[in-house]
């Protein structure tokens, strides 16, 4: 599912141009597929990362203005997003 207010057509575009995919959502899993070969840490507690160290990325991210090229951050949603990323879900 793709997040609100993404700028899909870039997303789509790099799917096709640099996954080969056909769609965001392949392109997305193809990355996952390829970065897995590498044994790459495909969520930030596999990093080290705790939830609880969330809060100060984001905080910190934000002061930099806008976050992101295919969309809009809010605090909220930047901070959504990695908690995701902490736990894979």
């Amino acid at each position: 599912v793709l997040a609100r207010g993404l700028r899909k057509e870039l997303l789509t575009r790099w799917s096709r141009e640099v996954m080969g995919a056909s769609s965001p959502e392949k392109g997305i899993a193809c990355l996952r597929e390829h970065l897995g070969t590498w044994d790459a840490p495909m969520t930030l507690s596999a990093l080290g990362v705790t939830p609880s160290e969330i809060s100060l990325m984001v905080d910190r991210a934000m002061t930099h203005g806008r976050i992101g090229r295919l969309m809009d951050w809010t605090r909220d949603e930047a901070e959504g997003f990695l908690l995701r990323l902490a736990t894979g879900r």
